[in-house]
């Protein structure tokens, strides 16, 4: 069929070209996304830079049309003959100079050996000097005449090396093509050539019978077949090396493998996302800048044969893995270029993936029961129907995943990442593991009851995560939050909870309004927070005269002298009441705080909106200053204020400002906290307050 015909019925509707023949066509750029070309001849096939999104191209015949094929691997043949026969009759000529260039012979073996187990990419040097070192070998006779005969043996060394090498290259650069096309034509190839070569020398010998020293000719004749003959099947192993993924000869593969897919099928460039080649036959095929969002390989034949670029096809492991979905007890660790790679229903038992990146790929369905994924990066896998059970998640990505109906019985799950964004519905599980080597588990004794998990461990959706990798500095924070809080007034933020995570890192969660633009909110945070983070800076460089590894010594002495890290971001990851939970927390009229252990949450019980007292008003402040002298008896009353401005919204400050306001300048002094309450309301009056 035609390509014109195909892209006027597919703009009529029609998707199934099941078992078409579009041999040669090309659909450049085209968008054919949903279409069904399982079974379809699709044999020098253009589909170049096209969007193929959700294709079938299942038990489809992909490659080199069969002119095509046949042509280049005739021509390949007769190339390989030709260098073979060339070193052949070097071999003889260089025997019938001399017995003692018999040695120049044994030296080239000797010497070859020696390159093959460093690969022979340590040998370019050899192959691009070989016609040079052999004009001098030739020309040497004129040495020979001034310094003797071991001159000449010397260079004869060289010159047999070298050429040797030139002729074993290309050959084995011949054998490769033909193996990609048909491994039994590379058979083929090693018992013509070798027929050819005895056929040399037997011509040659019996030419030269008649000469005087016909039984030395003809000895030099036998040697230099058998040396052919030797160099032949070196050539050949060369190439099967090569085409079996031997990192030591990957140059030559990646020659070969692209001019076998010159003039094959392309899907250069193309959007493969979703696509299924199952059960295709793939080889001469072009795969390079191909997106390959979870692409289906699953029983693809000739998949080692295509042309892959820097993508995860060019790993032999993966692309078993691909292939068999089999693949237990693998490592598989620290790939970073497995995105997108689709393993659904595979059975990875014990595999390991410590450090890989697998975001938006497919597990669905997979066993990974004691499988690794300590520091993955699987955001926006699908997980759905994984059994993770006994997994280690140590510090796994989990952004937008979606694990519905998982199961994660006796997984660990230490400083996992997931927020409101992962799907956790529908869990299967016992129990879990919150450190390392089978320590914390929850629940401490019995089982999860049904929906437990998800309740536990699920985050609520409505919250915006702010991300401090290198530390924090409280006291920037707690002003850049006073800011963002008068830049959303209307949306009422407020802190749900903060995380210290292991490297140092603080997580700070905030709770928002369903309708909240969370992105925005989340960049105006960042902004505000550089910002008051600079102005920060240039105050205590300011006080302190101080050069900048003073300063971050400063900061990081204000952080630790807040204890703010053991007040409200120290919690364990996912630890059954989560710890300084302040979902809900309003900080205004009355204060009931359920205190346990260092957590700190509860409800704020709203009283009248009456203004209180001056006395009530510093009970108040005492109440909320409470957690904080709890940790840091000694804070000052600067932090006092601006722990305070952070934990109190702003349309309750009215309540604060009247009680000042209906109380005088000594009343103020005696009552506890009058001080701090004095400077909290006029740092509020401040433009920045």
């Amino acid at each position: 069929m035609k390509a014109a015909e195909v892209l006027r019925l597919y703009e009529a509707g029609r998707r199934d070209f099941k078992g078409v023949s579009l041999r040669g066509q090309s659909f450049k750029g085209k968008d054919l996304s949903g279409a069904d070309f399982s079974e379809a001849d699709i044999r020098s096939t253009n589909f170049t830079n096209a969007n193929l999104t959700e294709v079938n191209f299942s038990e489809a015949k992909a490659g080199l049309q069969r002119r095509w094929a046949a042509g280049l691997v005739v021509a390949s043949l007769l190339l390989y003959g030709v260098l073979c026969f060339s070193t052949g009759a070097l071999y003889i000529y260089i025997s019938f100079l001399s017995p003692i260039n018999l040695l120049a012979l044994i030296a080239s073996v000797a010497i070859i050996f020696l390159f093959l187990r460093k690969g022979i990419g340590l040998s370019t040097l050899a192959l691009t000097m070989a016609p040079t070192v052999f004009l001098i070998a030739l020309s040497s006779r004129v040495g020979a005449e001034l310094f003797g005969n071991l001159f000449l043996s010397i260079f004869l060394v060289f010159a047999t090396f070298s050429t040797t090498f030139s002729f074993m290259v290309v050959c084995a650069f011949a054998v490769s093509f033909a193996i990609v096309e048909t491994a039994s034509m590379a058979m083929l190839t090693v018992l013509t050539v070798t027929a050819v070569a005895i056929g040399i020398g037997i011509v040659l010998a019996l030419v030269t019978t008649s000469e005087p020293d016909s039984i030395f000719r003809l000895y030099s004749s036998l040697v230099g077949v058998i040396a052919t003959v030797f160099f032949v099947r070196v050539s050949a192993y060369i190439a099967r090396r090569a085409l079996k993924g031997d990192i030591r000869d990957s140059w030559i593969r990646s020659i070969a493998l692209a001019l076998s897919a010159t003039g094959g099928t392309s899907f250069r460039g193309a959007t493969l996302t979703d696509a299924d080649f199952s059960q295709s036959l793939l080889k001469s095929t072009d795969f390079r800048r191909a997106v390959l969002m979870r692409t289906r390989w699953r029983d693809a034949e000739k998949l080692d044969r295509i042309r892959p670029g820097e993508s995860y096809l060019d790993n032999p492991k993966i692309r078993e893995l691909v292939i068999t979905g089999n693949d237990q007890g693998q490592s598989y660790d620290h790939l970073l270029n497995l995105e997108g790679i689709n393993l659904q229903g595979a059975n990875l038992v014990k595999a390991d993936f410590t450090g890989s990146t697998l975001k938006t790929g497919t597990l669905q369905g997979a066993t990974l029961t004691n499988t690794y994924f300590i520091g993955a990066d699987l955001n926006r896998v699908n997980l759905q129907g994984v059994d993770l059970s006994n997994a280690q998640l140590n510090q796994t990505q989990l952004d937008q995943a979606d694990l519905t109906g998982a199961t994660l019985t006796g997984a660990c799950i230490e400083d996992w990442n997931v927020n409101s964004s992962t799907k956790l519905a529908d869990i299967t599980c016992d129990y879990v593991y919150l450190k390392s080597n089978q320590q914390e588990r929850r629940p401490s004794q019995g089982t999860f009851q049904p929906g437990e998990f998800t309740a536990l461990f699920q985050q609520a959706v409505n919250t915006v995560d702010l991300i401090f990798k290198d530390g924090i500095d409280w006291q920037a924070f707690f002003q850049s939050f006073q800011a963002l809080r008068t830049q959303y007034a209307e949306q009422d933020l407020s802190i749900q909870a903060i995380e210290k995570k292991k490297d140092g890192a603080f997580v700070v969660r905030l709770e928002v309004p369903e309708d909240a633009d969370k992105p925005a909110i989340e960049s105006s945070a960042k902004e505000l927070y550089e910002t008051k983070l600079a102005l920060m800076e240039q105050r205590y460089r300011a006080e302190l005269n101080a050069k900048d590894g003073e300063i971050v010594a400063y900061r990081e002495q204000s952080a630790n002298l807040m204890k703010i890290t053991e007040l409200l971001a120290a919690r364990p990851p996912m630890s059954e009441t989560p710890k300084y939970d302040l979902r809900n927390a309003q900080f205004s009229g009355g204060f009931a705080e359920t205190v346990q252990g260092d957590q700190i949450g509860g409800t704020i019980n709203n009283q009248s909106a009456e203004t209180p007292s001056l006395a009530e008003a510093a009970a108040e402040i005492q109440a909320l200053l409470k957690p904080l002298e709890a940790s840091n008896p000694t804070a000052t009353e600067a932090e006092q204020t601006a722990y305070l401005s952070a934990m109190i919204l702003p349309t309750k400050r009215e309540r604060f400002i009247g009680a000042l306001k209906s109380a005088g300048g000594a009343a103020i002094e005696e009552v506890p906290y009058g001080p701090v309450l004095k400077a909290l309301v006029e740092g509020w009056h401040k433009p920045n307050g």
